[in-house]
């Protein structure tokens, strides 16, 4: 039996679809874009947005993005559509309103595939579920590439239905490059891969010199990647060896934990599907304390699982035993669906919910393709009351649904802004934003910030805050056995709320006590109080080729520490190492305490830095302490001369004695 299928809206419905259009855009919008202060912005949002900045304000052409868990750094092209919005603003919470708005177009363009194959209740309702689905909601809020997803996701679509089922030359045009974009947004995202082939193979005979032309433009957009992984000599056959020895390594692992086929993303879909376990994003410490705020509703939400399942199973009967129009539309949208959930049960990788990310729109699409196909039959039986008591049961219980959603949602998002969730929910940016304010506000052209680390790109606070204060002219960063005392006056932003008041600083509490505050104060170069530490010995050379001039000293017996007062005299990209090696009486090497200086990235002339180096467990008997400096290639070891007052060396070590109370 052949199901007609709506292949147009008729022109009297075409006012309906206005009116869906705008409230699913208005719902869409305001649910993914609104509340923007909520949100989380952490190191790899920050990582993204370091490169992304540097693109848009011209600083680098990136040809390869952040890196990956398999050795290879992803692809660029999520960095150049991330850096549309910060050629306006390098506010990242503008940034993440972008990624919602493309995942708002991905909601329209799901309504577009709807309406062309159901009537327009059914289209609406089905993509309203999908526009307030909160797992759609929470990858939609947040700058990672795979959130970028699903709006190129359903671009794929979109374009194999039209250009090689209904033979439109423009789509078969995008189709190529679109799939390249979205195979180089996230790795995950070759899943669609099987939809796109089955209508490629499905509009053979309608390929049009368009298809093949694309090839051109779908090779151009690779090129950037490629070139990038040629530079970085990435292509050698002992890189790729490496690489697939990591992959290799982390499958045998899995695989030594769980069987072949694990029912790891099917209960991954399920949940995404319906909107359950969102407490998760309270953590494990509060999420009761979230589901005693809320009614328990995900029984109700369930019924979206199960509506999916028969769904899915009516499609496959209808596709296997039935044909019609809408017969290669249904299996390209079951392959959609199912290949990704497949493709991830098995244990080849660890399985991360957010791989099922590209599912969204096929989920619901099953779901309005088979209440289309009811809605047909009922008609057909020429039964009114039945169809119109299908219709309000179908109305209200999307409304129930769609109302209690959003009702998790909006009381999820309360609770994350004011309630601390370790190990959940990171600070919501708009806090951030109150410090990042106040400090662009005092027109700053130097941060130091104290917060726990000096590594851009590896500390997470570093990372964060290196892109918030991206338009400082020096921003730099010092870890917990550091204290730099910059030439000149510089802004000190801390995570210190103990001393805060004692200093005179400016506080910013976060969510609650236990999350701590910011602080911020002024640093100075007369903040730092020689007369605190041991005088040097100057009659032997204090000062190194590279710029650096012990000062003073500070020995601290008890616990083993040295504390190293030194300073900057001219810049350098090296990151230099101190030698730091204790003695005895006869000179004999008894311990030593090697550390990093500070990162070369940061030095400027006039810099004054106090390093802390400490002995791993208590020596008795030192007399002495060696200060060096090195670098390291990974290889060699290259040490740096002192100089004499006429610049010329004078050896390698600078010694300091030490008075032992032994």
């Amino acid at each position: 039996m052949i199901l007609p299928v709506v292949d147009k809206p008729a022109r009297s419905d075409r006012w309906l679809d206005f009116l869906a259009i705008f409230v699913l855009f208005v719902v869409a919008s305001y649910l993914r874009i609104g509340d923007a202060g909520i949100i989380e912005y952490k190191r790899d949002e920050a990582n993204l947005s370091q490169l992304a900045l540097e693109f848009a304000h011209g600083e680098n052409f990136p040809l390869l993005g952040i890196g990956s868990s398999v050795g290879f750094p992803n692809a660029p092209i999520n960095v150049y559509v991330l850096a549309f919005p910060y050629l306006i603003t390098d506010n990242p919470q503008f940034a993440t309103q972008f990624i919602g708005l493309l995942n708002v177009v991905a909601v329209l363009m799901t309504y577009g595939i709807a309406r062309r194959y159901c009537n327009p209740l059914i289209a609406f309702g089905m993509t309203l579920l999908y526009a307030v689905s909160p797992w759609s909601l929470i990858f939609s809020r947040k700058i990672w590439a795979q959130n970028m997803l699903p709006p190129f996701i359903v671009g794929v679509v979109i374009t194999g239905i039209l250009g090689f089922v209904s033979g439109k030359r423009w789509a078969q045009w995008l189709h190529l490059p679109l799939l390249v974009i979205v195979g180089q947004i996230h790795y995950a995202a070759f899943v669609i891969l099987t939809s796109s082939v089955y209508l490629i193979w499905q509009g053979r005979r309608n390929l049009t010199r368009a298809f093949w032309l694309s090839i051109i433009p779908a090779i151009l957009l690779t090129l950037p990647y490629l070139i990038g992984l040629q530079q970085a000599n990435l292509l050698s056959a002992d890189t790729l060896r490496e690489a697939m020895n990591t992959a290799n390594a982390v499958n045998t692992a899995n695989a030594e934990s769980e069987t072949l086929i694990t029912f790891d993303a099917v209960d991954g879909a399920a949940i995404l599907i319906s909107g359950t376990q969102i407490h998760s994003l309270a953590g494990a410490e509060r999420f009761l304390d979230y589901l005693d705020t809320v009614p328990d509703v995900y029984p109700i939400f369930n019924l979206l699982a199960l509506a999916l399942v028969l769904s899915t199973l009516w499609l496959i009967y209808r596709s296997l035993f039935q044909s019609d129009s809408r017969t290669p539309i249904d299996v390209a949208v079951l392959l959609w669906l199912i290949f990704p959930i497949f493709a991830f049960s098995l244990s080849w990788t660890p399985f991360y919910i957010h791989y099922l990310i590209p599912i969204f729109p096929a989920a619901f699409l099953v779901i309005g393709f088979s209440l289309q196909d009811v809605h047909l039959r009922l008609q057909k039986m020429d039964r009114v009351y039945a169809q119109f008591g299908s219709a309000a049961v179908l109305v209200g219980a999307v409304s129930v649904i769609i109302f209690l959603q959003v009702l998790l949602w909006s009381r999820l998002l309360v609770f994350l802004d004011e309630e601390y969730t370790p190990d959940g929910f990171g600070t919501p940016i708009h806090y951030l934003l109150d410090v990042r304010d106040f400090v662009l506000e005092r027109s700053a052209t130097q941060v130091i910030g104290d917060l726990g680390g000096q590594a851009i790109g590896f500390d997470g606070e570093p990372s964060v805050w290196n892109t918030l204060l991206f338009s400082v002219d020096h921003v730099r960063f010092q870890d917990a056995n550091t204290d730099v005392f910059p030439a000149d006056t510089s802004v000190l932003l801390t995570r210190d709320c103990d001393t805060a008041e004692i200093s005179n600083s400016d506080v910013f509490p976060l969510r609650h006590l236990d999350e701590g505050c910011y602080a911020v104060s002024e640093r100075l170069s007369s903040d730092l109080d020689l007369t605190r530490y041991d005088a040097i010995d100057r009659t032997q050379p204090s000062r190194f080729a590279n710029g650096v001039e012990i000062l003073a000293y500070d020995w601290d017996e008890s616990d083993g520490c040295l504390q190293l007062v030194w300073e900057i005299t001219q810049t350098t990209q090296e990151d230099y190492m101190f030698a730091v090696h204790f003695s005895d009486e006869n000179g004999n090497g008894i311990g030593n305490a090697d550390g990093l200086s500070w990162f070369g990235r940061y030095w400027l002339p006039g810099d004054r830095v106090v390093r802390r180096f400490c002995l791993a467990h208590q020596i008795d008997s030192i007399a002495e302490v060696g200060i060096g400096m090195y670098t390291y290639d990974g290889t060699n070891f290259y040490n740096v001369d002192l100089l004499d007052e006429s610049n010329v060396p004078a050896g390698q070590t600078f010694v300091i004695s030490l008075r032992s109370e032994s």
